[in-house]
């Protein structure tokens, strides 16, 4: 979904149904504001996601998140925004 010229917040409710999602890349929509969906850390079968060059806040709670909550997993999910790009553990 990057470079759509998409605009607004992203909701909870957007992924809440998406339990196989594997890759978020929304990067290149300057438009979408807000904070960081929570709902994307339940995503058990996310590896990838990629926020980049948008107005989303929160990604330092969202990496803390997923690092925390997931130490335990082999599993490692690469997150990616303005300055930062890191593999953390995965779901």
């Amino acid at each position: 979904m990057s470079w759509n010229q998409l605009r607004g917040e992203l909701t909870d409710e957007m992924f809440a149904t998406l339990k196989d999602l594997e890759s978020v890349n929304i990067s290149d929509n300057e438009r979408i504001q807000g904070k960081i969906p929570r709902s994307l850390r339940q995503l058990r079968n996310l590896v990838h996601v990629d926020v980049s060059t948008t107005g989303l806040e929160g990604m330092a709670e969202f990496a803390t998140a997923v690092a925390d909550g997931h130490s335990a997993s082999t599993k490692k999910v690469r997150v990616i925004t303005e300055g930062y790009s890191k593999e953390l553990p995965g779901f």
